[in-house]
């Protein structure tokens, strides 16, 4: 009997809990589907507003409506509003001038100052990110502060809003900006301090630094392209460490300017294979489509002889790399640099061949490998 009793038990326990499993899976379910239904339903309240959104900025941007207009139909206290206008300035699907002013208007740029004020980080770097696709430097000060932060990120995102603008404080804080970080950003920072396009007198108080580090980065800045008056001053680090030697190099190949050509004439013997190397790749930059036609207005003789005539001792190079960047260089000289090619084919045939087949197709592009 006691079996008997225990067995109904555990059989209404099991009958109960069954019961309580399927209540609970169908509310769970329930709960899911209007979870499921409310989402969808927002998405598509989300993408009708967008598609409003976008017609009253193409009516703006063309003037069919009115700054105040626009602004009290677009319905700025929207929670998704301000997103979308970021969302827009990242993909560039409207004038960038007609987002900051709408962004402005709407009164998201004093959130955003509100917003520095915190002392999250991220969301100081945050800030600036979105400043940066908006192109707002609205009061400078505010990121200028924020360029010598404690925190990684934000000095970041504030050096990367300040380059956008080119901001003449640049030129005062280039010391300061090395001082915070270590040398592995400095790649980072030398490609978005040449975005600045300091002028090359902004540049003086890092080529005449005693620092190393910071000597070198004032040669790499002066190798911007078309930027000829940092000729003359590459001249003097001919003879400086191997690493900023081939800085010098690299800055003559960037300058894409025939007026480099005497650097590198003296340099070509350099005791250093990188060096040597980085000669090949500059002359081929120098000779590439987009010199060539400046090449051809100088000298249509002599400049060009200049450049075979350096690239003819590469070729020679005990160096593989020297000589194979050498012969691709020669690709960029038309016929003269393939008859030069083919004083080789016996010494070299597979190099000889591939540079060849290269300088008929249009040579070799050296910004692109």
């Amino acid at each position: 009997m006691i079996h008997n009793l225990l067995g109904e038990w555990v059989f209404d326990l099991v009958y109960y809990f069954i019961i309580l499993l399927g209540i609970l899976l169908l509310v769970i379910s329930v709960v899911y589907i209007f979870l499921v239904y409310k989402h969808v339903k927002e998405r598509n309240w989300i993408e009708k507003r967008k598609s409003y959104w976008e017609n009253l900025l193409k009516d703006y941007e063309e003037g069919n409506i009115e700054k105040k207009h626009l602004i009290k139909k677009l319905d700025y206290k929207n929670e998704y509003l301000r997103d979308y206008l970021i969302e827009q300035a990242r993909k560039e699907g409207f004038n960038r001038g007609v987002l900051r002013d709408v962004y402005i208007e709407c009164g998201y740029l004093l959130e955003d100052i509100d917003r520095l004020k915190s002392k999250k980080w991220y969301k100081k770097a945050q800030t600036f990110s979105v400043w940066k696709h908006l192109r707002i430097l609205t009061n400078d000060r505010y990121v200028v502060y924020h360029l010598l932060s404690q925190n990684n990120e934000v000095r970041l995102a504030a050096l990367d809003l300040l380059t956008i603008h080119r901001h003449p404080i640049l030129k005062k804080k280039l010391e300061d900006i090395f001082v915070f970080y270590s040398t592995h950003v400095d790649y980072y920072l030398n490609v978005k301090l040449m975005a600045a396009e300091i002028p090359v007198g902004g540049l003086e108080q890092l080529i005449r630094s005693d620092n190393h580090r910071l000597k070198k980065t004032g040669v790499i800045l002066l190798g911007r392209e078309g930027e000829k008056d940092s000729i003359d001053i590459l001249k003097k680090f001919k003879d400086e460490p191997e690493d900023i030697r081939c800085e010098v190099v690299k800055s003559i190949g960037r300058i894409k300017s025939i007026y480099g050509l005497d650097i590198l004439k003296e340099m070509k013997k350099d005791d250093s294979p990188r060096v040597r190397k980085e000669i090949a790749i500059a002359l081929g930059k120098i000779s590439h489509a987009d010199s060539f036609e400046e090449l051809q207005k100088v000298s249509t003789q002599e400049r060009t002889d200049d450049i075979i005539s350096i690239l003819h001792e590469l070729v020679n190079d005990e160096n593989t790399e020297v000589r194979l960047n050498a012969f691709l260089a020669l690709t960029n000289l038309g016929k003269k640099g393939r008859e030069k090619i083919e004083d080789y084919r016996d010494e070299y045939p597979g190099i000889t061949k591939e540079a060849l087949l290269k300088s008929f197709s249009g040579g070799v592009n050296f910004d692109t490998i």
